[in-house]
């Protein structure tokens, strides 16, 4: 008795189920736009999801998010409209007329079917066997239904492009959507179509760059290694570059090269950051690979760049400021990268920076010049040739720390072991700490030397004068701390 009461209950609901919309009168549209807002729902929290694991960059992720955002306003819209009504007086008396039949002819046809098939004396499912099919079906129709609405989003982006095949900022959503959605040789094709409309941007050729590598299932090419080598001589903190850079010397089995720009990219990396696991990872397989003390190499890295950090005095800003600014390749020159091979975009990368040297030539005493040189020779990989632009700046300045100090750098760079430090690299520091006695940097460095030169008197009095400086909660500290310890115990 009781399972036909519970059935009875069943069977009226889904009756009313049924004939209650009829009677309501509502639209089709109404349920269609509700439903566009669920799918749009779960696209935001998918794109969140894709962000923290970091698939997509901030960037991708905002100009996504305004995209769905967009659609959502959209459909809110449709909701709020009401239908109109045809008919009404007789369009009520049928949709009464088809609610009676249908609250007959249902029971009926459920009764009948149960009578001549069902089973009531079966024992149901355990409920713990129902969750997790439960669960899973319905995790199965939310991708469904995201991978839906982000192919509508693509449907009309394509759509669009077609009647406007010059609108940038939708070339660029379709290319990181295509990314985002895993389709990487789409990703590529789209952006490349960008590039041409807008080659100058950057951080768009970055993401081309990213595509290309993809699609080649993670290998860095000669072509997205150009890339993304445009892109640093831009911005050369880019940390998509920084890592792909990387991954270029790992392929080519050059491990050292390769840890020396992930550890610089996660010493600038924030704690936060949804790429930091990944590179984390990175790091310490390339370390396993080569046996080399990455332990070593992330502190003097994170010496350095504490030290730079607190010692950089307001006109550095200004240069440092100055340098971010810097033009990048100009248009024309990127424009024309699009149809070269590999081999001619380094070629013509090499050939700008051969031209800003020939100018330098005709005005020997552009310092800001020598300075962009010599950064330009250090992406290229040319250390020698660096030092000699940054020696010209330093000899045409030598009263400004500034130039000294990159001069200094470019003498002892990140990597270097101490052992191997120039004999040029003293009197730089010694006239640094003429200039500005409290130089952190220049104390760290000369602190250095001293130990080397066996003067351990002089580097603990640098050092403790440093820490002094510093204040207790440098990051810094404790590798000075260390490198103080480590002489006490040689004294004792």
């Amino acid at each position: 008795m009781l399972f036909w009461v519970i059935a009875g209950i069943f069977t009226l609901g889904a009756v009313l189920s049924i004939i209650w919309p009829i009677l309501k009168e509502r639209t089709g549209n109404e349920d269609r736009s509700s439903f566009n807002l669920q799918v749009y729902s779960d696209q935001l929290a998918e794109l969140e999801r894709d962000y923290q694991q970091g698939r997509i960059g901030n960037q991708d992720k905002d100009s996504a998010r305004l995209e769905i955002q967009r659609r959502i306003l959209t459909s809110a819209k449709e909701i709020d409209e009401k239908g109109t009504k045809d008919g009404e007086s007789n369009g009520s008396f049928t949709r009464m007329l088809i609610a009676v039949l249908l609250a007959f002819l249902i029971p009926s046809f459920a009764l009948g079917t149960y009578i001549s098939v069902g089973k009531p004396n079966l024992p149901s499912q355990p409920f713990k066997s129902r969750v997790p099919q439960a669960n899973s079906q319905t995790a199965s129709q939310n991708t469904k239904d995201q991978h839906a609405g982000i192919n509508d989003m693509i449907s009309s982006l394509r759509a669009k492009l077609e009647s406007d095949p010059k609108d940038i900022k939708s070339w660029e959503l379709l290319g990181k959507t295509y990314l985002m959605q895993k389709q990487y040789s789409e990703a590529a094709e789209t952006l490349q179509r960008a590039l041409q409309l807008t080659p100058d941007n950057l951080s768009m050729r970055a993401a081309f760059g990213e595509a290309l590598t993809l699609a080649a299932n993670g290998v860095v090419t000669e072509k997205s290694e150009s890339e993304f080598k445009l892109v640093e001589l831009g911005i050369p903190g880019d940390p998509r570059a920084q890592f792909y850079l990387g991954l270029a010397e790992y392929q080519r089995s050059n491990l050292t090269n390769a840890l020396k720009r992930w550890i610089a990219l996660e010493v600038d990396t924030p704690a936060d950051a949804p790429w930091r696991t990944m590179l984390e990872k990175r790091i310490q397989k390339a370390q396993k690979e080569s046996n080399i003390d990455v332990s070593a190499l992330k502190l003097g890295e994170m010496t350095k760049r504490s030290i730079r950090k607190n010692d950089e005095s307001p006109a550095e800003r200004v240069n440092s400021q100055a340098k971010k600014n810097l033009p990048g390749p100009s248009k024309n020159q990127v424009d024309a990268a699009q149809s070269m091979t590999a081999e001619d975009r380094q070629t013509m990368i090499r050939s700008m920076v051969q031209r800003l040297a020939n100018r330098l030539s005709e005005t020997p005493d552009d310092i800001e010049g020598w300075l962009r040189l010599g950064r330009s020779y250090t992406v290229l990989k040319q250390p020698k040739d660096a030092i000699s632009a940054y020696g010209r700046a330093a000899n045409i300045a030598p009263g400004r720390v500034d130039v000294q100090i990159q001069y200094a750098r470019s003498l002892f760079p990140d990597g270097t072991p101490e052992s191997q430090i120039p004999s040029s690299f003293k009197p730089v520091i010694e006239n640094i700490l003429q200039l500005q006695p409290n130089h952190p940097e220049a104390m760290y460095y000369r602190g250095i030397l001293a130990n080397l030169e066996g003067n351990e008197q002089l580097a603990k009095e640098l050092w403790s004068r440093l820490l002094e400086i510093m204040g207790p909660n440098a990051p810094a500290r404790k590798s000075i701390e260390k490198r103080l310890n480590s002489l006490k115990a040689q004294n004792n």
